[in-house]
């Protein structure tokens, strides 16, 4: 397992150096845009990320840019009530730990991952609203290619999934797979 720090506290980061098994960890990021030249020189499996972690680069932007580059889990470190959470968590981010950080909560969760639930219950994702869905919509238009850049054959199967979980197709496919994700919850 290959892990990236990017936590802003060196007591963290000599803690996890000190105590990890059965990983590797291959880069120390010391500001978001030395996280995303290191995320994207090597992949990593695990990405620690501090809200904290200084940076010109849009906190969001570097969390898409993390998943994009690395395909990876990022276990974010934040407060509890962080602003960022909630669209952390429609990116895809489903680990977190908050503020104080127990460097040995942080160490757990790195061999056990939050569930689905676990971390909707820490996050407590809010509705959709129109302004939200705007804001995501805008992000998501920057990074991805026009819907006619999907093929037909993976829109036919998104058709199929919707018709076999009973839900009626959206306009977008980030709101389809945001039903599909809510339909698996729901059955779990």
């Amino acid at each position: 397992m290959k892990i990236v720090l990017a936590t802003a506290s060196e007591d963290i980061d000599r803690f996890i150096l000190s105590n990890i098994k059965q990983a590797k960890i291959i880069g120390i990021g010391s500001s978001r845009r030395h996280l995303l030249k290191i995320v994207k020189k090597e992949p990593p499996d695990i990405v620690m990320l501090s809200t904290l972690l200084s940076g010109e680069e849009d906190f969001i932007e570097v969390i898409f840019k993390t998943l994009e580059y690395g395909n990876c889990r990022i276990i974010l470190l934040a407060k509890e009530r962080d602003k960022i959470l909630q669209d952390a968590f429609y990116l895809g981010v489903r680990d977190y730990l908050f503020d104080p950080i127990n460097p040995s909560a942080l160490l757990n969760r790195i061999y056990n991952p939050m569930s689905f639930q676990e971390a909707a219950a820490a996050v407590k994702p809010r509705k959709r609203g129109i302004l939200f869905n705007k804001k995501m919509e805008l992000f998501f238009n920057k990074h991805i290619p026009d819907e006619s850049a999907i093929s037909i054959e993976a829109q036919e199967m998104l058709q199929g999934i919707l018709t076999y979980i009973e839900e009626e197709p959206q306009n977008t496919l980030e709101d389809n797979l945001f039903l599909i994700e809510q339909s698996i919850t729901r059955a779990t």
